[in-house]
């Protein structure tokens, strides 16, 4: 069983990119919504370039895929060009618009499709995988061998397997694909339709806990006042009690805080 901790900001948009800012201190990781058929966009540019501020390792989601007029592959361009991200799908659509109905996951090379409606929290959305299907594969076979070129040029392990012409396998392009996003150096893009029907928020958080880091694994500094301001690693080697950053700006009765190492306990 995983834990996911999402923290859930002020919903209007007067406040939302501010809140969003605050919020990002105590983020470990983050997710990066663009909309399919909008693409990159003015907020999308602000908060991207906020969340490389704090140095965070962060997924792509490109959103309402069953709209009229989406185009994932201009988004994922728009990404590279206008957001300067070194990045790649990991996933396949199978149909756009009213057609789309499933995923293909380019790492393990399966084809997810969604059964039920799911709609105002009626029908649980149920995930069934099969082979990739025959029409697609020639499309699957480039988009995959796009994205282990992609993560071959930031991760020298998977460099050599793909120079030699070795075959890559499933648990190869994964760990190579985490070790490039946890290290900043790669932005995997998730694909899907969260605004009426949950059809690859399944997969999106898999992506989440294969790829982004854990809490551990999560680079939080702080300034050793005792070491005239040396900036230090926070670990739980380093410091033995009860660690945080708090956040909150003046006048607000809101506070984000992060916990590097304990924990609260509720009394």
């Amino acid at each position: 069983m995983q834990s996911i901790n999402i923290i859930h900001t002020l919903h209007p948009a007067t406040y939302f990119t501010p809140e969003v800012e605050k919020a990002l201190h105590a983020f470990d990781c983050g997710i990066l919504v663009l909309c399919s058929v909008g693409g990159v966009q003015t907020k999308s540019i602000i908060l991207d370039k906020t969340m490389r501020r704090y140095k965070l390792p962060r997924l792509i989601y490109i959103n309402k895929l069953d709209h009229n007029g989406a185009n994932p592959w201009e988004v994922l361009d728009q990404a590279r060009s206008k957001l300067k991200h070194h990045t790649a799908a990991v996933q396949v659509p199978i149909g756009l618009k009213k057609d789309f109905k499933g995923l293909v996951d380019l790492v393990q090379l399966k084809a997810y499709y969604f059964h039920g409606l799911n709609r105002e929290k009626e029908v649980a959305v149920d995930e069934v995988f099969e082979e990739v299907p025959a029409d697609m594969k020639a499309l699957v076979s480039e988009k995959r061998r796009e994205l282990i070129e992609t993560v071959s040029k930031v991760d020298e392990k998977l460099a050599e397997a793909f120079c030699s012409d070795k075959p890559i396998s499933a648990t190869d392009l994964e760990n190579a694909v985490r070790r490039a996003t946890i290290a900043h150096k790669f932005i995997p893009a998730f694909m899907g339709n969260s605004f009426q029907y949950n059809k690859g928020l399944q997969l999106l958080l898999d992506g989440v806990i294969n790829y982004l880091p854990c809490p551990i694994e999560a680079s939080n500094y702080t300034l050793d006042q005792s070491k005239h301001g040396e900036k230090r690693l926070i670990t739980s080697l380093y410091f033995s009690g009860h660690v945080c950053q708090r956040f909150l700006p003046k006048e607000d009765m809101v506070s984000t805080k992060g916990i590097s190492t304990s924990f609260l306990r509720k009394t």
